[in-house]
């Protein structure tokens, strides 16, 4: 089974022991349930939508066969409500990684996260003709890798 969350709508402010948000859970590419949490702690609230191959109980069976179980908690099985927590994990992890893609060129050296702004990279002694092969030199002397979409994505988004 692949999972996916769609149509994330999240909100920091009204998070506190859990995120807020609610959004659309796709199971093998099918709308299969509606998720959400208030932000104040506890379960999930999960509708399942009529499209849904599946039920919970099925997924849950699935999940608790398929995934390990955390480290941190191993009396406790793999299950639905973990699947959605770790799904927003991520999906919050995809947005600060994007955002820092934007900002500028975004490096690692696998440890670490470095954003270089445009403007850092520049003088008025260096032609913009120049830049690249500058930006090659600082990236080979600090041992670091470009980062984006199809390039070290993985790696960076667990340094987020």
């Amino acid at each position: 089974m692949k999972f996916q969350l769609k149509s994330v709508q999240y909100n920091s402010t009204l998070s506190e022991e859990t995120y807020c948000f609610s959004a659309k859970l796709y199971i093998d590419g099918v709308h299969s349930f509606n998720v959400a949490n208030a932000g104040h702690g506890g379960e999930n609230v999960i509708r399942r939508t009529s499209k849904s191959q599946y039920c919970e109980d099925e997924v849950n069976a699935w999940l608790a066969d398929n995934r390990p179980a955390d480290p941190r908690f191993p009396n406790l099985t793999h299950c639905l409500d973990f699947e959605i927590g770790d799904l927003m994990l991520r999906w919050l992890q995809e947005r600060e990684l994007n955002k820092m893609l934007k900002k500028g060129i975004l490096a690692t050296d696998g440890e670490a996260l470095f954003v270089f702004k445009a403007g850092q990279l520049t003088s008025a002694n260096l032609p913009a003709k120049h830049v690249d092969r500058v930006k090659q030199q600082l990236l080979a002397a600090q041992n670091m890798q470009f980062v984006n979409a199809d390039n070290n994505y993985e790696m960076a988004l667990a340094l987020v």
